[in-house]
């Protein structure tokens, strides 16, 4: 232990009063040797004129985990934006130890710094994180609610129905403007879970899945089109409805075909081919309102 101190101290020494490739080995062998009494020097050592020593001290922050945390976070809310990109990645390579130390702590913060624990959030990608990044799509600082919704998407299918029972809660009008974005970068698993969602969940989850699918563009296309021929009459109404919000031209072929679909939705009471209707009205193509008005004249017949 006594020749494990001395070493200790050595390495400080040379971290703290050493020039060049002295302070880089340094550092090196303190982040190998893990102990916290190395923290402190380390940290200071981030602010080190010179690149390579910045970058071992980093290294080393990183290794020894988490007790490095919260000292790394401190530096984040210091007026040096030249360090902060080497704390953050120091606080991504510590991974799943830094993330609760960031929630407890985001709500009391600047925005500056919500925004940069926010990234480093992202680029943990933990479900842990999740809650906590779709509060910050309704903050008032636009900075943060871009780069809640990244890091969203960066953490990619766990997002997701979240995600989805937020907005079927009517309560986060930010997450209701980001959702289709981050659904979209997500991509073909959102797309999956919202169809599923679609055909499996209740009225106001399948209304809510229909309405994200619909705004996301050509990745829920495909599935759209596949799920207005479900068996399920619920799901081929959500789907018409959601094919005329896509205002997509090739959705229109597949909903004059429904237009001879006259089983009615059980929550709405209103049939298939109604909403096929107003979806093509919607679209608005020549082809399209001129298929919804013969539709309309053979109803009065």
């Amino acid at each position: 232990m006594q020749v494990e101190r001395r070493t200790l101290e050595k390495l400080l020494w040379k971290l703290q009063n050493g020039t060049g490739m002295v302070q880089v080995q340094a550092a090196h062998r303190l982040g190998e040797m893990g102990d916290a009494r190395a923290i402190v020097p380390l940290i200071a050592a981030l602010h080190n004129a010179r690149k390579p020593v910045q970058l071992q001290a980093a290294q080393a922050l990183a290794s020894i985990g988490e007790p490095s945390v919260l000292p790394l976070m401190q530096v984040l809310r210091e007026d040096a934006p030249q360090v902060w990109m080497l704390a953050s990645a120091a606080l991504v390579k510590i991974g799943r130890p830094s993330v609760k130390p960031i929630l407890d702590a985001l709500p009391g913060e600047s925005e500056a710094v919500r925004v940069l624990l926010l990234e480093v959030l992202g680029q943990i990608g933990d479900v842990q994180a999740v809650d906590m990044l779709i509060r910050a799509l309704d903050d008032p600082g636009q900075p943060v609610r871009a780069v809640a919704a990244i890091a969203l998407a960066r953490i990619g299918e766990p997002a997701v129905m979240p995600l989805l029972t937020v907005l079927t809660n009517f309560q986060n009008e930010g997450a209701r403007r980001h959702a289709p974005d981050i659904m979209r970068a997500i991509g073909d698993p959102a797309v999956r879970l919202l169809l599923t969602t679609m055909c499996e969940g209740n009225e106001l989850e399948r209304n809510q899945s229909a309405w994200v699918l619909s705004h996301m563009g050509t990745p829920a296309l495909a599935a759209l089109l596949k799920a207005i021929d479900d068996a399920d009459v619920r799901v081929r109404y959500a789907a018409a409805w959601a094919l005329g919000r896509t205002t997509s031209e090739q959705a229109v072929s597949a909903l004059i075909r429904h237009l001879a679909d006259t089983e009615r939705s059980p929550m709405s009471g209103m049939r298939v081919c109604d909403v096929a209707a107003r979806a093509l009205d919607t679209i608005g193509t020549p082809e399209a309102i001129a298929a919804a008005e013969g539709w309309r004249i053979s109803q009065m017949l």
